[in-house]
């Protein structure tokens, strides 16, 4: 046990010390997902729990206590569609197991060549199909690791294909009601393209055409610590405050803060996010922020369903809505 949190402690550490690498590949695995997550502005890694998980700290499925499937919905950018899915099942001592898929689908994008526009339109399209494990190692801490497939296919041209890993903790501080989250996601080895492309080159007063191999690109690999606590609780109300800092390795760190307000069927939360450091863009514009969000909690026969929905201002872009649904046994 000492040296997994020795681990913990100096993987992070690398990370922060890494230049950033500008782009990379798979960027669709940046997307934040869940609506119970970004009604809070992003500040979920301490509370993440349930089949949900997979896609925010891998540590949270331990929470199944039997069966639990998960599917949702964001409609993002320029018509662009992302849906996803996952379940876990409980093994009891064994731990917990769980299967989830994602997508990125986009509308229909222009063909442009170095002449202009062709008239002719394509797609660009991704996934990541992947299983997850996780358990209590004691009463207070969790830990969890997923595995996972990842594809993009840029229309008919060429496509990629590779394996990631997600891992995630929670540790139950016992102190007062402390929580303590930690995420490290997409890691794994860079991903090239496959086939050749046509490299235009000027010489000699003649056009050259020359094939050249596509190059490889890095995975959006993301480290997130966050810390949660419940400053007030009664029989009718529980209020949940988080805060939390991401570090990607190609963009700015980020730090958010959100508030939920539960009163046991139906809970309101808010948040906000904001980046930190210099912009690579010098010009001030409005970066957005703001989240709200509420959820529905309604017990049946067969199980519980739950249902969440979240905004999100993101400035000079459009707002992002999230929706998703839960359902537990």
């Amino acid at each position: 046990m000492i040296r997994f949190f020795t681990y913990l402690i100096i993987f992070p550490l690398l990370l922060f010390a890494q230049q950033k690498v500008g782009n990379v590949g798979a960027d669709f695995l940046s997307i934040p997902l869940l609506p119970e997550a970004m009604s809070m502005g992003g500040a979920y890694t301490a509370l993440s729990s349930g089949a949900s998980s997979v896609f925010w700290n891998p540590s949270g499925t331990a929470d199944v206590k039997g069966y639990e499937l998960y599917t949702g919905y964001t409609l993002w950018f320029e018509d662009t569609r992302v849906p996803y899915l996952s379940i876990v099942k409980s093994q009891g001592f064994y731990g917990n197991f769980g299967l989830f898929i994602s997508g990125f689908f986009s509308g229909k994008l222009e063909e442009w060549t170095t002449d202009g526009p062709t008239g002719n339109t394509f797609t660009y399209n991704a996934y990541q199909i992947g299983l997850n494990y996780s358990r209590y190692f004691t009463d207070r801490f969790t830990a969890g690791v997923s595995i996972k497939m990842v594809r993009e296919n840029y229309s008919t041209f060429s496509a990629t294909r590779g394996v990631a890993f997600d891992a995630g903790t929670v540790f139950n501080t016992g102190l007062y009601t402390i929580k303590l989250g930690m995420a490290f996601l997409n890691l794994g080895p860079e991903l090239k393209p496959d086939g050749e492309y046509i490299q235009y080159i000027y010489e000699g007063g003649q056009m050259k055409e020359n094939k050249r191999e596509y190059m490889s690109y890095p995975l959006p690999t993301t480290f997130k610590l966050g810390i949660a606590f419940e400053p007030y609780t009664s029989k009718f109300l529980r209020v949940t405050g988080a805060i939390e800092l991401l570090h990607p390795t190609d963009y700015n760190e980020s730090f958010h803060t959100g508030i939920k307000f539960d009163f046991n069927t139906i809970y309101i939360s808010t948040g906000y996010y904001y980046l930190i450091g210099e912009r690579v863009i010098k010009e001030k514009f409005d970066e957005g922020g703001f989240s709200l969000g509420f959820g529905l909690n309604a017990p049946t026969k067969l199980g519980t369903i739950k249902v969440n929905y979240s905004f999100n201002d993101m400035g000079i872009l459009p707002d992002v809505h999230r929706i998703s649904l839960n359902f537990s046994l």
